[in-house]
């Protein structure tokens, strides 16, 4: 990946191995977590330019903090400690999403570095997958080569691709077929086409799909390399119900045709377990009738086995019992392979009695078998608890009760959320503590050197006083044999006691900032009379003598290291760790830009705002509709229509969870 240099400080190593990664291929060994905690450790570091394998130049941390999907908090951290990062050429403008001025003001200054690429992306790319404004859009395409448009990243992806993948508005969109029309033909290493990436949204526009599907027709019916056709893909993805119908109804073919793993959309649909009971309602009955109504020259116990698997709810099972009880009479089957498939498709059914009318016509249905000798009582029974489960699992107090344990779960992890940060500004107290003790020992060193300085001038003060006290010191002291003084001046406890406190402070220098030093060397500052005056005063000649024998005390080295010894504050604070509550991990569609919801779609999304603010919302009404109903009850009034349904319901969280 890269090689430590002579030249490179291990922090900037260490900024090197969190962020050298291939965004198109590496994303998941990035670790968003050290990044952070090396910002807030030391800012400096992305202050400077860095050689990234993924770029021809040096370019800042800040880019690749981009590219590699940091989350925001830790890419504001970046930016707060290099501001000027975000205005050093055009695809960094573009990247952290400054506004067209900038844009136009960094594209004026380096228009060489326009023409440049970053992961094989050029500007147009870039522009596509963080989202760029509408302005910015219609400035690039303006300084860019019509052929721009068409060229294609190491994935194949034409920004109109990224633009629909990344779900830029549909201003952009439309703006990017406009000036590049061939563009919609264009397909992705995967197989798919815009119209593929248009239709794998939860707010899918039906508008965006009509002009996709007039501006080439021949991409309803184009497979992606799984074999999805835009219509599967839709269903996999919880597409709201219009734009389903809309993509039944311009290729009804569709509903027949099976992917590689031979799924049709209505049982991809109806396993994605998200799905509007609308939709599966819709794809189940016209998926039947196709199947019921069509020519087939194979034997009917084929077709029969087919519909088991297409019944969607009560009604299309009276249909099939119908069906099979014909085909009965007719004798294209006999009576125990009549009796097996109608148990099968009640079997079925059973599993779709969710509201209290289709319970009702289930029970007829099931007792008309009975009295029919189709099925045994044993069975009979077996399925009517069955539906009953079923019936119950989706009753109104259920759901109420699923709504106030999904409701405490998400104040629980809220709650994870809170000792979580708890935890990241612990360790940043821990950082400050450990700050704050460094500068302790500094001012502690500090002192003790003012504190000595203060001693020698002192000492050297005392003798400026009086001539004769020069005389007296140069001939009775050497700071070496204190021992000779103590012998000139026998008997006097004055001296004595100015001698021994002096030693005692000087080989022991721990009580320093306890005694009463400063005072007894401030004394001799106040005689400034005669000579004898001074040579006759008990108390300067004690402070004179302490001073002499602590100067001859710290002469020894080991005193004076001891003096500046911080022994004392160099302790390690311990960091106490508080494990993490909250291990929710991203989803693949996270890595993609889909932000900080991981695998949460836009309807689970939506029913997690109406269960915090109590509000039920009807079973049968659209994401749009759903959207409309929280709006009022939680703002008063509707959100603008023109606003895309993601920044409506995400200024929903805003509103209820903050």
């Amino acid at each position: 990946m890269f090689r430590k240099k002579d030249s490179v400080t291990k922090k900037e190593y260490r900024l090197l191995q969190l962020l050298d990664f291939d965004p198109q291929t590496e994303k998941s060994k990035f670790d968003g977590k050290s990044l952070k905690e090396l910002v807030i450790e030391k800012p400096s570091l992305f202050k400077k330019e860095y050689q990234f394998k993924c770029h021809a130049r040096k370019i800042y941390p800040l880019v690749m903090a981009y590219l590699l999907d940091a989350s925001e908090d830790v890419t504001s951290l970046i930016c707060k400690a290099h501001p000027k990062a975000t205005k050093s050429c055009p695809l960094t403008a573009i990247i952290t999403g400054e506004t067209i001025n900038v844009v136009r003001e960094t594209v004026s200054e380096n228009q060489s570095l326009m023409e440049e690429t970053l992961c094989g992306w050029n500007v147009i790319h870039l522009a596509s997958i963080f989202k760029a404004d509408f302005e910015i859009f219609e400035f690039l395409l303006s300084e860019q080569h019509p052929k721009a448009l068409k060229k294609k990243d190491p994935n194949d992806c034409t920004p109109l691709l990224l633009a629909c993948q990344y779900h830029s508005c549909t201003a952009v969109i439309y703006l990017l077929m406009k000036r590049a029309e061939q563009s919609v033909q264009i397909l992705n290493l995967k197989g798919a086409s815009p119209l593929h990436i248009a239709c794998a949204r939860e707010d899918a526009s039906k508008e965006l799909i009509e002009s996709l599907t007039e501006a080439w027709p021949n991409a309803i019916v184009t497979y992606d390399n799984d074999g999805n056709s835009p219509l599967h893909v839709a269903c996999m993805n919880n597409a709201p119900a219009e734009v389903i119908k809309y993509l039944t109804e311009k290729s009804p073919d569709m509903l027949d045709k099976r992917n590689l793993r031979g799924d049709l959309p209505y049982f991809m649909a109806k396993e994605s377990g998200t799905a509007n009971a609308e939709v599966i309602s819709f794809l189940g009955v016209s998926s039947f009738n196709r199947k019921l109504m069509e020519e087939d020259d194979r034997n009917v116990l084929f077709k029969i086995n087919e519909l088991i698997r297409l019944i969607c709810d009560v009604h299309v099972m009276k249909l099939f019992y119908t069906f099979v009880n014909t085909c009965f009479r007719l004798d294209h089957i006999n009576e125990a392979e009549r009796n097996h498939f109608i148990k099968d498709g009640l079997s079925e059914v059973s599993k779709t009695t969710c509201c209290t009318p289709s319970a009702a016509v289930f029970k007829v249905i099931n007792q008309k078998a009975l009295d029919e000798n189709t099925i045994s009582i044993l069975t009979f029974h077996e399925l009517d608890r069955e539906a009953e489960i079923t019936h119950t699992a989706n009753s109104a107090f259920i759901g109420d009760m699923w709504s106030h344990i999904n409701r405490n779960t998400a104040r629980i992890e809220k709650l994870e959320d809170a000792v979580d940060n708890l935890n990241d500004n612990i360790k940043s107290l821990h950082n400050a503590v450990e700050r704050l003790r460094d500068a302790m020992i500094e001012r502690i060193k500090a002192d003790k050197a003012v504190f000595y300085m203060k001693v020698v001038f002192t000492v050297c003060g005392l003798g400026v006083v009086a001539e004769g006290f020069k005389e007296m010191t140069s001939t009775c002291v050497d700071f070496g044999s204190l021992e000779d003084l103590k012998g000139s001046f026998p008997d006097d406890s004055i001296i004595d006691s100015g001698i021994e406190t002096g030693l005692s402070i000087g080989s022991d220098l721990s009580p320093i900032g306890n005694c009463d030093m400063v005072e007894m060397l401030g004394e001799g500052s106040k005689f400034a009379t005669s000579s004898q005056s001074l040579l006759q005063n008990n108390a300067a000649w004690n402070s004179a003598l302490f001073s002499l024998a602590f100067c001859a005390g710290v002469t020894n080295r080991k005193h004076v290291q001891a003096l500046h010894s911080t022994k004392g504050f160099e302790f390690d604070i311990k960091q106490i760790e508080v494990s993490k509550f909250s291990h929710r991990s991203s989803s693949s569609a996270n890595s993609q830009g889909s932000g900080a919801h991981g695998k949460q779609t836009l309807s689970q999304r939506i029913m997690a705002v109406a269960n915090e603010v109590g509000f039920v919302c009807p079973d049968k009404a659209s994401l749009t509709e759903k959207v409309k109903f929280l709006e009022e009850t939680i703002i008063g009034e509707k959100e603008s229509s023109s606003k895309p349904l993601v920044a409506r319901v995400h200024f929903l969280e805003e509103s209820v969870f903050g």
